[in-house]
């Protein structure tokens, strides 16, 4: 029998009589509520649905994750953009850090109508980048995650795994090598946000993007926080917000 699910980790459905749809993808040993207000300010700005999935191995244990692969992950959330898809919805896809990976892998195979990511993981930080190459021997699979005063009180109310899972570097290490040719499939309108000093990931992440994706419209934009990977809990969330909303109503996303 599974574990339960914590209840702070469900997927989060938010309904509109509309078509217009954001697909928001959350990150590794993160869940739903990732996204903070943002669901709730997209349904609100551009009387959208708003779906945000539980990613497989999320919300539970996370011994949980120690045998899944990038592709487990991928494949549950191509599924169930499919379903999303045949309701006839015009999609933006939105993702945090590998979520932000998976949802570029999606935007290069299905129809979406825009893209955002935040904290792509491409690039690496010291030691995470050594710690991606020796992961298969590592004699440990977690450690505790470095969590500011700000960032716990910003959490309450929310789900994440309290622990770094050193088999997600891995999982990194896996879309690695064809993620130039998906990013030249990508023809959307994308929008990459990234933290200069983010902790876990290089925020030359976002150039790469702009420089190999084939979409004719990119916004990248970097913010100048100190230790910080999931922007969402950082005190610049309120103008990410502002961000991610204008870049989308500026070139009319849904009315194309």
């Amino acid at each position: 029998m599974g574990r339960k699910i914590h209840p702070k980790a469900r997927t989060i459905k938010i309904d509109s009589k509309s078509n217009n749809e954001f697909f928001l993808i959350h990150g590794y040993t993160g869940s739903p509520t990732d996204f903070r207000d943002l669901p709730l300010l997209l349904n609100k700005n551009f009387d959208a649905v708003v779906y945000v999935p539980r990613i497989i191995g999320h919300g539970t244990d996370i011994r949980d994750l120690d045998n899944l692969t990038y592709e487990d992950f991928y494949r549950q959330v191509e599924n169930e953009l499919k379903k999303e898809l045949k309701k006839g919805r015009k999609i933006v896809l939105g993702g945090l850090s590998l979520g932000g990976i998976i949802a570029l892998e999606l935007s290069s195979k299905y129809p979406s109508v825009g893209i955002f990511t935040i904290s792509v993981p491409y690039y690496m930080t010291w030691p995470f980048k050594l710690i991606t190459f020796i992961e298969p021997v590592l004699p440990w699979k977690y450690w505790k995650k470095s969590v500011s005063n700000y960032e716990k009180q910003m959490r309450e109310g929310s789900f994440h795994y309290p622990y770094v899972h050193s088999r997600g570097l891995t999982v990194v290490k896996e879309f690695k090598t064809n993620f130039k040719n998906i990013l030249r499939n990508v023809k959307v309108p994308c929008m990459n946000i990234h933290c200069k000093y983010d902790y876990l990931t290089n925020s030359k992440s976002i150039d790469f993007i702009k420089e190999n994706i084939g979409s004719k419209i990119v916004k990248n934009i970097v913010y100048d926080n100190k230790d910080v990977h999931n922007l969402f809990f950082s005190k610049k969330k309120d103008r990410m917000f502002k961000d991610i909303i204008k870049f989308f109503k500026d070139i009319d996303i849904f009315e194309k």
